[in-house]
């Protein structure tokens, strides 16, 4: 799934142009205050302004770059070269930014603290969401397993980071890319 959302995300960056179809908002309302379902199902209440983001992965840090958001990151997990062709080849300030580690046994607490994060996309580890929000680190989690979740990644960090219009044309873009590939590929004989 990592490589091919680096690949989809690669051809928004190249070819960010989207024909402005609906993308319908998937946000909630929790006492009139923004929020969003993560993968443990919880309501997660997040800053009206998120302008500091630390991604603790690459893939939501290739997001929150095609959404023409590099400058509110203040961070990231981890990145190896070969992870990530897009952040490699057009985010090379990426390996610059401070790296706070992914995991329980790398995490560094106190520079994820002095960076002072807004929200920290995280992945699926419980326990590292559990550590990060006893410093009282608003976190978020998902879990990319299709195309159709990283359509619905992308249109919820465009509402997280304010980036809605930029989060449409992505996700209407790549729908019409999803549409060509099932409806092509549905012709094919097994």
């Amino acid at each position: 799934v990592y490589r091919y959302s680096s690949c989809l995300l690669l051809l928004i960056l190249v070819l960010t142009i989207g024909n402005g179809c609906n993308v319908y908002k998937r946000k909630e309302s929790l006492n009139n205050q923004n929020s969003l379902r993560d993968y443990f199902g919880r309501n997660i209440v997040f800053p009206d302004s998120v302008r500091r983001v630390l991604p603790l992965y690459y893939v939501p840090a290739e997001i929150v770059y095609a959404l023409g958001a590099k400058n509110t990151m203040v961070g990231i997990g981890r990145i190896k070269v070969t992870n990530s062709y897009l952040l490699d080849t057009y985010f090379h300030e990426v390996h610059m930014l401070p790296k706070t580690g992914t995991s329980t046994q790398d995490m560094n607490y106190e520079l994820i603290l002095s960076l002072k994060p807004d929200l920290v996309f995280v992945g699926t580890d419980i326990r590292v969401n559990n550590k990060l929000n006893e410093l009282n680190l608003v976190t978020y989690s998902n879990y990319p397993k299709t195309a159709r979740d990283i359509l619905t990644q992308v249109d919820e960090y465009g509402y997280i980071l304010d980036r809605e219009s930029e989060a449409m044309r992505i996700t209407a873009f790549l729908e019409n890319i999803l549409y060509l590939v099932t409806s092509k590929s549905s012709i094919i004989d097994d």
